[in-house]
């Protein structure tokens, strides 16, 4: 496919916390369940209840997941450096069930707990090639490790300031991994930086990124891809 037709693919900011109305952006936003409202929050969209509310939000607050028009279960999960991780374990758990009873994709926040993470999901039963593992931050090995359990990994600013993160991208199977802002700065900034890294064009990243996000949210209404 031509430079020319790759550069009319969208580009995808897979997670963030801003709302986007440039024409040529697809933003998925990831609504914090039990600390925004989601009246008036476009599609696609996550919503989930964050490792980090788990002390101040109710546990009824999951029930919303079965009933709520979302597009995803994110960001959920376990960080080790902030919370009750005990607590956060048991909103991680029911939310992932609540996934796999829906179908949906899941968007993970992992801090210091990938194996515990893996584990939770195996037992799910989600569909793990849906899994994506939001903000990655880590080296090759950690990659590698999530990518042998299906799991599509996205990338943005975090990821890109270290060098070992620079490397783990330029290793990524196409496929397997999605760009995000996380809310900070523009999508074009971060498709530009993977394309150096990576060694390619902008515009073949976009046709990429957008074959991508049709798999992980393969379920969507045509007017949501």
């Amino acid at each position: 496919m031509s430079e020319n037709l790759l550069a009319l693919f969208p580009y995808i900011d897979i997670h963030t916390h801003r709302i986007c109305a440039d024409d040529d952006v697809i933003a998925v936003y990831s609504l914090r369940l039990g600390k925004e409202c989601a009246d008036d929050v476009p599609h696609p969209l996550w919503a989930g209840v964050h490792p980090w509310d788990c002390d101040t939000v109710e546990r009824d607050a999951v029930l919303q997941l079965h009933r709520m028009d979302i597009d995803g279960v994110g960001e959920i999960g376990l960080d080790r450096t902030r919370g009750d991780i005990a607590l956060q374990r048991l909103f991680f758990d029911e939310q992932l069930a609540v996934a796999a009873e829906r179908d949906l994709p899941v968007a993970l926040h992992a801090v210091r707990t990938s194996e515990e993470i893996i584990a939770a999901v195996r037992k799910s039963g989600v569909d793990r090639s849906r899994v994506m593992v939001h903000g990655f931050v880590g080296g090759k090995e950690l990659a590698q490790r999530y990518l042998g359990e299906g799991y599509i990994l996205s990338v943005g600013g975090r990821t890109l300031a270290s060098e070992k993160g620079r490397e783990a991208v330029a290793g990524l199977p196409e496929g397997r991994f999605l760009t995000e802002t996380d809310g900070e700065g523009h999508i074009r900034d971060i498709y530009g930086r993977v394309a150096d890294v990576r060694g390619c064009s902008v515009e073949e990243l976009r046709g990429l990124m957008y074959d991508t996000y049709r798999r992980l949210f393969g379920r969507l209404s045509n007017n949501r891809i």
